[in-house]
This record gives C-alpha cells, sequence and structure tokens, in this order.
C-alpha cells in the first residue's frame, strides 16, 4: 500500500521527508504524514512551486524504481 502510495514520488525529496518523519512522528508515519512532510520539502526546496504527484505508469516500471532505490540504497551505507 506504501508503495502504491509513494512510490512516484521524487527521491531526494522523498528520502528528505522520510528522515524528517521518522524524527518527529511518534509512531510509525502514515502515508498522509510521509505526503505532508515530502510537500513540506519540496516547498522548502523551491518556494512556491506547484507540487503534482506521479504514480508509477505499470508494475513492471515500479518494480524497477524499487530495484534502483535499494541500489541507491546499498551505495549510500558502503
Amino acid at each position: 500500500m506504501y508503495w502504491d502510495q509513494l512510490g512516484g514520488l521524487q527521491d531526494d525529496a522523498f528520502m528528505v521527508a522520510v528522515r524528517s518523519a521518522v524524527g518527529f512522528c511518534k509512531w510509525f508515519p502514515t502515508v498522509a504524514e510521509l505526503r505532508q512532510f515530502y510537500r513540506d520539502e519540496l516547498r522548502r526546496q523551491a518556494p512556491g512551486i506547484r507540487i503534482i504527484e506521479h504514480k508509477p505508469v505499470d508494475k513492471e516500471a515500479a518494480k524497477q524504481h524499487l530495484e534502483a532505490l535499494r541500489e541507491a540504497m546499498r551505495c549510500r551505507t558502503r
């Protein structure tokens, strides 16, 4: 469910949003909370920006995107 709702968000802004949510939320963040932190980060990066969220086109595209994210996470922890 989380991937379905958040899979199309920009990686860099989303990672900042996740870090913020984990730091501020008492419980595991909901999709709505993550979206709010994400929007806040986009606004911080570019004040006045119009926020448009996109969902992955299909399941195969989502799988490829997820694998790219996993690889990026592996590289950051090395």
